[in-house]
């Protein structure tokens, strides 16, 4: 993934300890804190969505979670806000959203 490496330094996250818990991460290829979805609230069917246009096709009809890239206990010390733009896409065999 380009960037990634940048990215991390920025934030400074490689001098504070968590270079040990990256593969921990609920999506452990993409950076820390990186804009992520899931259906249901499951870690199941979950997809990268990062600063880009995305579409993504549900495999079974449950609630769309967005997410910060973070380790699943970490979740109590994130606080801000994202506002998305959610489309319903529905072909013949399931339905989907386009983000």
């Amino acid at each position: 993934m380009a960037g990634k490496e940048t990215g991390r330094k920025q934030a400074g996250l490689k001098k504070t300890g968590y270079q040990g818990q990256e593969p921990f991460r609920r999506e452990a290829d993409a950076d820390w804190f990186t804009l992520a979805g899931a259906v249901g609230d499951t870690d199941n069917e979950q997809f990268i969505i990062g600063n880009r246009k995305t579409e993504h096709m549900a495999k079974r009809s449950e609630e769309f979670r967005p997410f910060a890239n973070d380790l699943k206990r970490l979740y109590g010390n994130n606080e801000g806000r994202i506002y998305l733009t959610l489309t319903r896409l529905t072909c013949s065999s399931s339905a989907g959203f386009r983000i």
